[in-house]
Order: C-alpha cells, then sequence, then structure tokens
C-alpha cells in the first residue's frame, strides 16, 4: 500500500466530491436564497431557471477557487509523488496558502456575522475546515519538501489577485461582490483595498511559517 500516494489522493477526493455538492446544492436550490443584500451574491430566479447564474455565482467565490486548486495540486501528486517541475512547485503550495486563507478567513471574518444556514452548514464546514485541516496535515506528513521555499511567496499570490481582479471587474459590472468584508457599495474602494492587502500581508506571513515548517520537516525525516 502507498500510503503517501492514498493520502495525495485522498485530499483530492475530498476537496472533488465536495465540490460536486456545492455545484448540486445551486442547481437544484437545495437552500434558497431570500434575504440576500442587493450588493452580494444570491439574486438570480428560483428553479432550474436560475440554476446557470447560481452556478456562476458559486464559482466566483474564493472558497471555491480554493478547493479547486486543492483537487489540482492533490491530483498531480497523487498521479505522480515525485514530481518536481515547476507547475508542481508552485501549485501545491499556492493550494497549501489559498486554502489555509480560506478556513481562517472564513471563521474569523465571515462565520461570525453570516454563518451557514440549514443544509450548507455541511458542505460549508467540509469547505473551510476540513478541506484545509487535511490539506495542511497531509503536506506536513507526507511532502514533497522543498516546495515551500520564501523566494516562492510572491508567485502564490498569482492565482489569488487574479481572483481579486476578476472579482473588482465584476462589482464594477454587476454591483455585486462574494462577501461583505469586501463589499465595495457598503465599504468603498479604499477599505476594499486595505482588507486585500492586510490579507496579502497575513498570506506572505504565513508562507514564511509554512517555509520555516518545511524545513524543519526536511531536517527531521533525514
Amino acid at each position: 500500500m502507498n500510503t503517501k500516494k492514498n493520502a495525495f489522493g485522498a485530499v483530492a477526493l475530498v476537496a472533488f466530491l465536495n465540490l460536486l455538492v456545492n455545484i448540486y446544492y445551486e442547481i437544484f436550490e437545495v437552500v434558497p436564497i431570500n434575504d440576500a443584500k442587493a450588493s452580494l451574491f444570491g439574486h438570480f430566479s428560483h428553479g432550474f431557471a436560475g440554476a446557470p447564474g447560481r452556478v456562476f455565482d458559486l464559482l466566483s467565490y474564493f472558497t471555491i477557487w480554493s478547493q479547486i486548486v486543492v483537487v489540482i495540486a492533490f491530483y498531480a501528486l497523487y498521479k505522480n509523488q515525485n514530481r518536481k517541475d515547476r507547475y508542481a512547485t508552485l501549485l501545491l503550495p499556492t493550494a497549501i496558502m489559498m486554502i489555509t486563507i480560506t478556513g481562517i478567513m472564513f471563521y474569523a471574518l465571515i462565520y461570525p456575522v453570516s454563518p451557514p444556514k440549514g443544509a450548507n452548514v455541511y458542505p460549508s464546514f467540509v469547505s473551510h475546515f476540513v478541506v484545509p485541516v487535511i490539506g495542511v496535515a497531509v503536506w506536513l506528513a507526507f511532502g514533497p519538501r522543498g516546495f515551500m521555499k520564501v523566494k516562492v511567496i510572491p508567485s502564490l499570490f498569482i492565482i489569488p489577485i487574479i481572483w481579486v481582479g476578476l472579482t473588482l471587474v465584476r462589482g464594477i459590472v454587476s454591483k455585486q461582490y462574494p462577501y461583505g468584508v469586501l463589499d465595495v457599495t457598503d465599504i468603498g474602494y479604499m477599505w476594499f483595498f486595505i482588507t486585500i492587502i492586510a490579507i496579502i500581508i497575513f498570506g506572505a506571513l504565513l508562507g514564511l511559517v509554512y517555509s520555516a515548517l518545511d524545513i524543519f520537516r526536511s531536517k527531521a525525516s533525514r
């Protein structure tokens, strides 16, 4: 039994199945949204007529982007545990950083003011707690080591910054945003960018911590 391979595969599978559950929820409107703020996502028609719009909203959340990156990164390692190409050495650290930020920011900033309701509690828990915990735990336990380097930390923000740019463009067009903490119509552009910069700084510090842990685990495994 290849424990390392199975661990990578398990993370990819859990994240992938959770993505499917989230998509199923939106298509079949398992938890209808009736009280969404006008400047936040969630204003498509009920029933199947609004399903494409609801799925589009879903795929516009940073949480979902993080899950997708986790699926791709860990599935790639499941297929080849010894990958050391540039694609792998950037994608895995990006996945670890994004999914950690997803979990911490959700419980620190979003959950206190807008906790999930009804059946949404279950996929939300998997998205914001289970996947971050098992993703980081499997990486710490099995590596690969040497991917989380200080010099690659700036590159880990490429995908998040693309998400920020698309979120801004969509907000300009539709006047709707994914999260209240980034709702420009409510907080203004200044606080939007202050929040983003604060999260980037937090992410950079997180990268330094993970880099130190990576070095520690490398030495411990020798």
